[in-house]
């Protein structure tokens, strides 16, 4: 508890066997959402060796196979084990200048239909309705998949968006 109580933790759960063995919200109440941002990765990770496991997807296949919305943008022909390895070669780098704050950029624009920063009068429908699934289908690809490691939060997006399709739930169920 001390050290919760000086770190920097909005809240936290520990479990031991299937009970909760500490539980404190030094910054948030136990009942709000939290944003998990990079963490979110390693959900999503795991949820789909688990799929994968039970034989309901091969991260072999392309992501189109999974997700037919997204055969007519960048993302056709891109392998889930691409997208997993953020390896998809799609364009919205976070690694530009003005990725989190030129409303050009298709990482802002991106944050902009989760509702995170201001939409812009130019952006994409899509942007503007906070229809982010809908932005993800549109995006083009920058580079060949496979070839190169690109920290690109919309890969996790698309592979959540795919889980969802596999289980008929969302994501946070």
């Amino acid at each position: 508890s001390q050290y919760v109580d000086r770190a920097s933790i909005d809240g936290i759960v520990i479990l031991h066997r299937g009970k909760i063995a500490y539980e404190n919200y030094p910054r948030m109440r136990a009942t709000d959402h939290h944003l998990l941002f990079s963490l979110s990765k390693v959900y999503v990770s795991t949820v789909i060796s688990i799929l994968e496991d039970q034989g309901r997807l091969s991260t072999a296949e392309h992501i189109e196979n999974y997700i037919p919305e997204l055969s007519s943008s960048g993302w056709n022909g891109v392998t889930i084990r691409d997208i997993v390895d953020m390896a998809s070669g799609i364009n919205s780098p976070e690694w530009v200048d003005g990725a989190y704050t030129d409303p050009n950029r298709k990482h802002y624009q991106y944050e902009a239909s989760l509702g995170w920063l201001p939409t812009v009068d130019f952006h994409p429908k899509s942007v503007l309705e906070g229809s982010t699934y809908d932005f993800l289908a549109t995006l083009d690809r920058e580079s060949e998949p496979g070839k190169r490691f690109e920290y690109v939060s919309v890969n996790s997006a698309i592979l959540a968006w795919m889980v969802e399709n596999l289980t008929g739930k969302s994501f946070a169920e």
